[in-house]
């Protein structure tokens, strides 16, 4: 009897099954559409966010943006084959991934992968009238660490002119997390945006393939001690950490796209426009619907800028930056503590590099612990910015030896208040400059001067928020109008000098000072209307002097001039090139400069120019010039100059 009925029974359940299994179907097809319908009526795939999600922008609205398809390369990225093109194929894609089965890797399932779009979308759309799965993602809950993160900080990395990538700086987006083991700042994890360069490439590889887009960029994170090594301890680059006021849901907002850029998703990569300052800027965006950090119709863009544009934006009725902060290199924490030595200390200092068992010595032995211990650390760090230079003062013996003899000594206590910090990077003027001025000129016609610079620090200019003696100028562009009409009088393709100089009663070895430059500028000053290409490159020292103000340099120099037939009119010669740079007050600034010139070509000459140069500070934004060249012909000109 049992026998009899178990076929029933057996097809009873069978059925079931099924009609569960076509109702589970029907649920999930249904739950995905219906999302999909409700979307397409409120137009949700031309939503400001969901194009910021995509990284879509309408033509010229973004630096280089001059196409209507997504910045990413990687069309895994996209869960519809059109996706990378098509916003609403996309959506539909996206919605109905949602509802598919289990992964064999859950962290692979789109809810995981795409987090950021599904905790959009959730507070889009009607949810409630749908079952959506759910879907645990433990590789994402371990990373995001969301209920230990309380701000997020960009940082941002000083020029570092050893470093053709690194002249503009560095930007990097740091995630403050407090109550847990990775607590310490140094713990934090960090996210860094770069050029995926190969090792084999050469210097002028890498220049040709960062300018025209040879290589792809991609997101990529480590803890901050990994990028505080690189750069401060290795590069010695000062570190600004600038905290943003971003409210949590905001920050999720950000943490959670971040973790969807580093599914190894490639962009394309110019060195000018599509570089790290836009990609990290474009990151901060996902904090709001609309709101602008890069510039809109920009033809470049570098990392200064994106802090300057921080500093303008309102964040819930605050301001967005809520506080900077100094992270010193340790160049400059070696500085600070030996400024900090009195007399008697740096004497004792320089005895010991110059005779290491001296710190043995029971004369040393003689000298306040405290003010021994002082100078143990300073040798500490002094030996440890060595190494950074692939150089060495104490043996591994010594060290020992050393570290041996500090733990024996007080723990001293360095007061911050001390030890004077620089003004933060954006305390100086802006990068971009445009100029204004009439011009005396002793054999051709007076003029009216216009000019334009797209960035980025002159050596006159104020250092407040610049490397220090560093001149570092790109595109100068200067026009001149007088009665016989409009011409160019030069265009400086770049302009680099870096004045390597170790502060006054320091033991650092004093590194070479180095300048190179490319132009098209006029033959001299007596003819207006005669090109020439020029670039100029040299090698050279500068100091400072304990008794002598202001800074001074000298370099031999090599240079080659063409005009326009190569081989009727050109010149290559070798020279130098020797000045001085005074700053009495912070808003006066003056140099006095001398270049000398030989070559020999058909006919060997000789030129000597001079310059001297004054810069008065108006204020942040605008500063006075009077310069006064000479160069076959004397000129004196009046320039007024505006910072943006």
């Amino acid at each position: 009897m049992l026998i009899h009925y178990s076929k029933y029974l057996i097809f009873l359940f069978v059925w079931l099954f099924g009609l569960l299994s076509v109702g589970a179907i029907a649920i999930e097809t249904e739950g995905w559409d219906v999302l999909y319908r409700e979307a397409s009526k409120k137009q949700m795939a031309q939503h400001p966010y969901w194009l910021r999600l995509l990284h879509y922008h309408h033509p010229g609205e973004s630096p280089g943006q001059w196409s209507s398809r997504s910045d990413i390369q990687s069309r895994s990225f996209f869960l519809s084959s059109q996706g990378h093109m098509d916003p609403e194929a996309e959506l539909q894609a996206t919605l109905q991934s949602f509802f598919s089965k289990k992964t064999e890797d859950p962290n692979q399932h789109p809810q995981c992968r795409f987090i950021a779009r599904l905790e959009w979308l959730k507070t889009q759309l009607d949810f409630s009238k749908v079952m959506l799965p759910k879907r645990n993602c433990p590789l994402v809950e371990r990373w995001a660490n969301l209920s230990y993160v309380k701000s997020i900080s960009v940082v941002f990395a000083s020029a570092y002119m050893g470093n053709p990538a690194s002249i503009y700086g560095h930007i990097l987006l740091k995630f403050n997390l407090e109550g847990n083991i990775f607590g310490h700042f140094l713990l934090s994890p960090t996210f860094n945006f770069g050029a995926l360069v190969r090792s084999e490439d050469s210097p002028i590889t890498y220049a040709f393939k960062g300018l025209f887009g040879g290589y792809v960029g991609r997101f990529s994170d480590e803890r901050f001690y990994n990028y505080n090594h690189v750069y401060g301890e290795t590069e010695l680059r000062d570190l600004w950490e600038y905290v943003l006021n971003f409210d949590e849901q905001q920050r999720r907002r950000i943490i959670y796209h971040t973790w969807e850029l580093l599914q190894l998703v490639d962009f394309e990569y110019y060195f000018f426009l599509d570089n790290c300052a836009y990609r990290m800027a474009e990151l901060l965006e996902m904090a709001w619907d609309e709101e602008k950090v890069n510039p809109t119709f920009a033809l470049w863009i570098i990392p200064l800028n994106v802090f300057y544009r921080l500093e303008e934006i309102e964040n819930n009725g605050k301001p967005l930056v809520q506080s900077i902060r100094l992270i010193p290199s340790r160049q400059r924490r070696l500085q600070q503590k030996m400024a900090l030595l009195n007399t008697v200390q740096k004497d004792w200092f320089s005895k010991i590099i110059n005779d290491v068992p001296l710190m043995h010595s029971s004369s040393f032995a003689h000298v306040p612990d405290v003010e021994r211990a002082q100078i143990l650390d300073t040798l500490i760090d002094y030996n440890q910015y060595l190494l950074s230079k692939d150089d060495t003062l104490l043996s591994p013996q010594q060290k020992q030896k050393l570290l041996l003899l500090r733990s024996q000594l007080p723990i001293v206590s360095y007061k911050k208040n001390r030890i004077a910090s620089p003004a933060p990077p954006t305390a100086g003027s802006p990068t971009t400059r445009f100029r204004m001025g009439a011009v005396y000129n002793s054999t051709q016609d007076n003029s009216l001067e216009l000019g334009a610079w797209t960035s980025f620090h002159d050596l006159l200019g104020r250092e407040a928020g610049h490397v220090p003696n560093t001149n570092l100028t790109t595109l100068d562009l200067r026009i001149r109008i007088n009665d016989k009409g409009v011409h160019l009088h030069r265009f400086n393709f770049f302009d680099l000098q870096s004045l390597e100089i170790s502060p006054v009663d320091s033991p650092l070895p004093s590194a070479w000072s180095w300048q190179v430059k490319g132009s098209l500028e006029p033959r001299d000053l007596k003819c207006h209307n005669c090109p020439v290409w020029n670039i100029t490159g040299g090698m050279g020292k500068a100091y400072a002097f304990p008794t002598w103000p202001g800074n001074y340099f000298a370099f031999a120099t090599a240079f080659l001039k063409v005009a326009d037939r190569f081989e009727q009119d050109y010149a290559a010669g070798i020279g130098s090139s020797a000045g001085m740079i005074l700053t009495p007050t912070d808003l006066w600034k003056f140099g006095l400069r001398w270049n000398y010139l030989g070559a020999r070509t058909k006919e060997h000459f000789t030129e000597n120019q001079v310059q001297w140069h004054h810069r008065f500070t108006l204020s942040k934004q605008w500063d006075m010039r009077l310069e006064v060249d000479h160069h076959q012909a004397t000129e004196a000109g009046v320039v007024l100059n505006y910072y943006w």
